[in-house]
């Protein structure tokens, strides 16, 4: 049968048994099954860095997690933490991983979709589940699949609605048919109460694959209607949960201005970045040749050339809806951290966000392998080589996936950081934590782990940020009345009284971890591991020496429990980094000048490029501090 042919029989036929759509559902299910066992094997039974260990907190305790809130993330997490294999985290992970891998598989159908008119359903199944695999086993689909994020879900739930829509022609529906529309838009309203900012940017990409002409208008709206509706009742979850007294939550939502705000994400909003004129548009085109290392390390350099390629044959091939639905897919996960002006492939948000471009990369490039049309001798002599084609692309995907998974299987970094400052903190102390991956990795192994109830531990900024913090602050004394005089000044004054935490000190031992942020009084602290110890009334002279000590101690302690950790992982290092040049901060300003010199000698052992590190240790005098 001739491509046209095929072509015109995929968009008519509705009758019986639907091939086509079980072709397509196999190669999906294939795809999802594969990725999800390869997850499996690789998946850690800790928590990872970032934003994870507080998902993991709010889940448990069905709380509110940091604006926009992320309910339509938190209930399925919740559901997975409830099964009866490994511990939390673990559970907690393969969260992740099952909506990686439905992506991965809504990634095969979708490239099913595209070749299915023009080849055979055995050929789409190949080029499919090629597509598939290519996108599931990638480096940026393990990063996220092995730790918990809202990115796996979000990816799945936009994906899930294309393919509803443009799996529509082949049940001989037109795409914008009622039935499809009211599915995506449930979908779509529940990608916007994940993550809306990616969510809004795949927009363009769904009414491109709904509309077809002046017809589709009045579906566009149930559409939009079913979007909305879902969405603001997903997003209800805040302010019943906040009623209840959820915990953890930044802010309390008692108002319609409250809720706006928190669903809104509005204290993120600077990070997004507007582009106005040439000059700004120039200043973005180093994160988009940083957004194009990402995918080549992902993906591979080629494949967004044969992506070009592909989507070039199938606009040819009077495939142009499909060419545009994927184009727009893409560009959407492209522009999603380069208008923010904060492109970092080392960062494994970033993977998350630049999901959609990969799978549209990864749907796209196969196309090319689906070239000759017919089943004849000549397209028979082509399976060969395209099938080769076909596995050196997934072969190249898996070995940067295998290799993330093999290093997050033997990943525990958290855990030893979690020991180290547990460590640090006394009996029935007060912690306050300014660094928000240290923060959300304690709060998760108090909440959900159980660790140290006898800590009070406290956000130092009191999430002043988050509608001023008040409600946060408020919290706190309610679960402790014993730092009531404190909350009640901050939620007066709007700031962390020194006085009155001098004054808390006197009664429990208060540690601060160090922070350039806080305007802390030096000569009523001195380092003790990882955190600093207020001791009210000792001298600096008096203290200097056992500073030194500690500082030493400190050191040696990360040396022997995280120094190989943060050389291996650049989010640990990172995390080490900041607390060793913290605290030589807080040292120099206490007059502690060769404390503070230990501390960034041993940093910059960790980040040896880091040219602020070096410019601190020349003022230090970079004789004084090698001695």
């Amino acid at each position: 049968m001739a491509a046209g042919d095929r072509g015109t029989r995929l968009m008519t036929s509705c009758a019986g048994y639907n091939r086509p759509i079980y072709g397509m559902a196999i190669a999906g299910l294939i795809t999802a099954g594969m990725s999800l066992a390869a997850y499996v094997l690789f998946i850690p039974a800790v928590v990872y860095w970032l934003d994870g260990p507080e998902f993991i907190a709010a889940a448990g305790n069905l709380g509110i997690a940091h604006p926009p809130g992320h309910p339509a993330a938190l209930i399925p997490m919740k559901l997975f933490m409830l099964l009866p294999a490994g511990d939390a985290a673990f559970r907690a992970n393969l969260f992740s991983a099952f909506f990686g891998a439905v992506s991965a598989g809504l990634v095969a159908c979708l490239s099913f979709i595209a070749v299915a008119g023009r080849r055979s359903d055995a050929w789409a199944s190949v080029v499919a589940i090629a597509s598939g695999l290519m996108f599931g086993l990638c480096r940026s689909a393990f990063i996220q699949a092995m730790a918990v994020e809202v990115y796996t879900l979000n990816t799945a739930l936009v994906l899930g609605a294309l393919v509803v829509v443009m799996a529509g022609p082949l049940a001989g529906r037109r795409p914008d048919d009622a039935r499809n529309g009211v599915a995506a838009g449930v979908l779509l309203g529940l990608a916007l109460a994940n993550h809306h900012y990616l969510a809004v940017l795949a927009i363009p990409a769904l009414v491109a694959a709904f509309w077809c002409d002046s017809r589709s208008v009045r579906p566009l709206a149930v559409v939009m209607f079913v979007t909305a509706c879902t969405t603001i009742a997903a997003m209800l979850y805040l302010p019943i949960r906040s009623a209840a007294g959820a915990w953890p939550s930044w802010a309390a939502i008692d108002s319609v201005g409250d809720f706006l705000w928190y669903a809104s994400a509005t204290i993120f909003s600077q990070s997004v970045g507007a582009v106005h004129g040439a000059a700004q548009v120039a200043d973005k085109l180093p994160n988009g040749i940083l957004a194009f290392v990402l995918v080549g390390e992902s993906l591979g350099p080629i494949v967004p050339v044969m992506a070009l390629g592909g989507l070039y044959l199938m606009a040819r091939l009077g495939f142009r809806r499909v060419a545009l639905v994927l184009f727009l897919l893409g560009a959407g996960g492209f522009a999603s951290k380069v208008l923010m002006g904060i492109t970092d492939p080392s960062n494994p948000d970033d993977h998350g966000y630049f999901m959609a471009l990969l799978a549209a990369l990864a749907i796209a490039a196969p196309q090319l392998l689906a070239v000759p049309g017919g089943d004849g001798h000549a397209s028979r002599r082509f399976a060969i080589p395209a099938n080769l084609v076909a596995l050196v692309l997934v072969a190249f995907c898996a070995v940067g996936g295998f290799r993330i998974g093999s290093n997050r299987q033997a990943f525990d970094h958290t855990d030893r950081v979690a020991d180290i400052v547990w460590d640090s903190i006394p009996q029935s102390g007060i912690a306050f934590i300014s660094h928000y991956p240290v923060f959300f990795l304690m709060q998760y192994g108090q909440e959900i782990e159980g660790r140290r109830p006898d800590v009070t531990l406290v956000q130092q900024s009191l999430y002043s940020k988050s509608l001023g913090g008040r409600d946060y602050a408020a919290a706190i004394g309610r679960r402790d009345p014993g730092t009531l005089p404190l909350v009640d000044a901050f939620i007066r004054d709007g700031t962390l009284s020194w006085p009155l935490l001098v004054e808390l000190a006197r009664k429990r031992p208060v540690m601060i971890e160090p922070s350039p942020d806080l305007d802390a009084v030096m000569e009523d602290l001195h380092p003790s591991g990882w955190l600093f110890s207020m001791s009210p009334g000792r001298a600096t002279a008096e203290i200097g020496g056992d500073a030194r000590l500690a500082v030493q101690r400190h050191i040696f302690a990360l040396r022997s429990r995280l120094w190989a950790a943060a050389a291996d992982n650049v989010e640990t290092r990172r995390v080490a980094v900041r607390n060793l040049a913290a605290s030589a901060e807080w040292s120099q300003r206490a007059g502690l000048d060769y404390p503070a010199c230990d501390l960034l000698l041993a940093a910059l052992e960790l980040n040896p490029r880091d040219r602020a590190i070096r410019a601190r240790l020349d003022g230090l005098g970079g004789g004084r501090c090698a001695q």
